[in-house]
């Protein structure tokens, strides 16, 4: 008896470490789902949900500068300072430069400013920021045009650090603003998220240790940051609003909502085997016609969520999804991700509504990270019956044993 149960057990393993197609049973399993069948919907009905209060929390990237009116500045804080009573002797703040939005014609002057309010990751999503007129400038740099360049720089006066030093309740980090309205490109910064400790923002202490009698020089990467976007009333989302345009968005987070009213006409004896969303890009300037998208940022390479809402009276922009169904642009077509999210997407979500265990036939789609960059990716219109939604199914002609 443990023999034949010691064998069972062995044969269960080996079925279970077996890869296993979601979208088609193993051939030794004979049962008969009955007709496949394929069909395609299209979007019904659509809307965009704008919120200029995204949460740049954890976000790769930090922004600054200004392009065609929108403005982005940087909040930055090190956390990780030299023990009180270090006699400070110089400071250096490092940071790399990735790529613009834009074109940089040339180098960006930035002031760099004491920060005296308390500010977390979060601060995008907090009007005071919008609206912030920093008072005492600390230091002024130059950034320069080139990408992936590492920038160096000394605070020259280092009174503001040992004043950190000596109480971190002063330490408020720093405020970095383009100061040229002139520049019409953001520069895009490698922020503590990104990823490599060696692009990461650094501040560099050189200070006198008093026990050993020796200059000490330490480096930390640890701290806090965040990008400020503000609109500063550029019209481009009421335009496309009153153009019924449908588009994502980062940096001024924009959603896409879809209905498929006619998911409602399926009949109900079905088992959704998978489903594909095709959604086209028109990459075409919102505000000049026959121009190529000029805030569409070739350089945010991110993928999109794509989810089911379940309550349309509740689905504010801000509101938690499961997201984890990811969709990703091919050529001109942003579409679901891997064969394990169609079967994903059609198993549960499409599924679900089949059943009648939800009665919205609403979607939404985002940018994975909204609060990344800034980027705005634009749709062909729901009028032109561009987007579909792709269906594979067994209609099962009848139930039980």
């Amino acid at each position: 008896m443990k023999n034949t149960i010691t064998i069972l057990l062995t044969l269960l393993i080996i079925w279970s470490c077996q890869d296993i197609d979601p979208l088609r049973p193993p051939e030794e399993l004979t049962m008969n789902y009955g007709e496949l069948v394929s069909d395609t919907l299209f979007a019904t009905a659509d809307s965009i949900v704008i919120n200029e209060r995204v949460n740049t929390y954890n976000a790769p990237k930090l922004c600054i500068g200004n392009y065609k009116n929108f403005e982005t500045t940087i909040l930055l804080r090190f956390v990780q300072l030299p023990d009180s009573g270090s006699i400070i002797d110089s400071v250096a703040i490092e940071f790399s430069t990735l790529h613009v939005l834009g074109e940089a014609m040339s180098d960006m002057p930035v002031s760099i400013y004491k920060v005296e309010e308390e500010w977390t990751e979060t601060a995008n999503t907090k009007d005071e920021w919008h609206t912030f007129a920093p008072t005492t400038e600390i230091d002024a740099i130059q950034i320069p045009s080139e990408d992936s360049t590492r920038i160096k720089f000394t605070i020259s006066d280092t009174s503001l650090i040992r004043e950190w030093i000596s109480d971190g309740f002063f330490n408020k980090g720093l405020y970095l603003k383009c100061t040229n309205p002139g520049i019409n490109y953001i520069r895009e910064i490698a922020s503590t998220e990104y990823g490599v400790d060696s692009l990461a923002p650094q501040i560099t202490f050189r200070y006198w240790d008093e026990e050993d009698s020796v200059f000490v020089t330490d480096t930390t990467y640890i701290g806090l940051d965040a990008t400020i976007f503000n609109n500063n009333g550029n019209e481009i989302f009421n335009i496309a609003q009153s153009q019924n345009d449908l588009l994502v968005a980062s940096g001024i987070g924009v959603r896409t909502y879809l209905e498929f009213s006619d998911l409602s006409l399926l009949p109900p004896n079905i088992l959704v085997q998978k489903a594909e969303l095709h959604v086209p890009v028109w990459d075409e300037d919102i505000q000049m016609q026959d121009q190529k998208n000029s805030f569409d940022n070739t350089n945010d390479k991110q993928n999109f969520y794509i989810n089911s809402i379940t309550d349309l009276s509740n689905s504010e922009l801000d509101s938690v999804y499961l997201n984890f169904i990811t969709m990703t642009q091919s050529d001109s077509l942003v579409k679901i991700s891997t064969t394990n999210n169609r079967a994903v997407m059609g198993k549960y979500l499409i599924q679900n509504i089949v059943n009648g265990n939800q009665e919205s036939n609403w979607f939404s789609l985002q940018y994975q990270n909204e609060g990344q960059d800034l980027s705005i990716k634009r749709f062909r219109r729901t009028a032109d019956n561009p987007t579909r939604l792709i269906l594979r199914y067994f209609k099962v002609e009848q139930s039980g044993f």
